[in-house]
């Protein structure tokens, strides 16, 4: 959740002039993860960021430690037909024979779809870039509207839309930041004005609602694109 400047996950349209920097540390499986690590110097601009590092846990997240299922519910009727639809060239045969643009291109189909389901009236662009981290996955930055996605992640199809959903949902959280019509719009501004670097605290970085629900969205399109492949 951003407003950042460099990358682990970073983008010239940044702005935030804090350097960044990296360490190995420990996810839930035991494996390496690198977070990122936020100069906190200027608090201002700290508690303004709103970095993601989609450097987590790997998929099929363990929904007890998310949200309860009925939270975010998966889809039925014309709501789970334009899901298929949408997700229908991710699945592992579609996906693997589409170029590079053609896969940006269904990714950003994709964000229009979420856009269109959270009822987001200013969705964000979508930016690809092929000059980050390989194990860094994308973030949303609520400043400039922008959700960066890193390209080398793409040709998993079920990456592509795990960082999509999920950044997609925290471009509806910002929004809803902005709208004083919105029940939620003070939690969330709540939570990203005293936002948790997995730097910091690892545990509370994952534990902090604007992330646990950001996960649990993007696992429905998860999972719905595992049981389209059978897997499920």
């Amino acid at each position: 959740m951003e407003n950042l400047s460099k990358p682990s996950v970073t983008n010239e349209s940044l702005s935030s002039g804090d350097d960044l920097m990296f360490r190995e540390t420990k996810g839930d499986a035991g494996d390496d993860k690198t977070f990122v690590k936020v100069d906190a110097g200027n608090d201002e601009a700290f508690r303004e960021s709103r970095l993601h590092d989609l450097r987590l846990p790997p998929s099929g997240l363990n929904r007890a430690e998310n949200l309860s299922p009925e939270e975010f519910p998966p889809p039925t009727g014309e709501d789970k037909e334009r899901m298929d639809a949408a997700l229908e060239d991710f699945r592992e045969e579609n996906w693997e024979n589409l170029s590079l643009e053609e896969k940006e291109q269904f990714i950003r189909d994709l964000a229009d779809l979420i856009a269109d389901e959270t009822g987001n009236k200013n969705p964000p662009k979508i930016v690809f870039r092929d000059d980050l981290d390989d194990r860094k996955g994308g973030w949303h930055d609520g400043e400039t509207n922008t959700i960066v996605i890193n390209e080398k992640m793409i040709d998993d199809p079920c990456r592509a839309v795990e960082i999509t959903a999920h950044e997609m949902w925290h471009a509806h959280q910002y929004q809803c930041t902005m709208d004083p019509a919105s029940e939620k719009g003070p939690e969330y501004k709540d939570a990203f004005d005293n936002y948790i670097s997995p730097e910091y605290d690892y545990e509370g970085y994952r534990n902090q609602m604007v992330e646990v629900e950001a996960r649990d969205f993007a696992q429905v399109y998860v999972d719905e694109l595992a049981k389209m492949e059978g897997a499920v």
